[in-house]
């Protein structure tokens, strides 16, 4: 067991599903590097303290 005191939060970034494909291209009529963009913004904006990002 951890002691309470030494105990800490620890934010991770998962990426999953990322479907890297061409540039321009689209996968089922949707532009997967616009999401990964939108979600980097969003990461950058809401998440900057996160001490790890983890892509599968």
């Amino acid at each position: 067991m951890i002691p309470e005191d030494a105990r800490q939060t620890v934010k991770i970034i998962h990426f999953t599903d990322t479907h890297f494909i061409p540039e321009g291209k689209t996968l089922y009529g949707r532009d997967p590097a616009a999401a990964l963009e939108r979600c980097i913004d969003d990461i950058n904006r809401n998440h900057a303290d996160a001490q790890r990002c983890v892509i599968t």
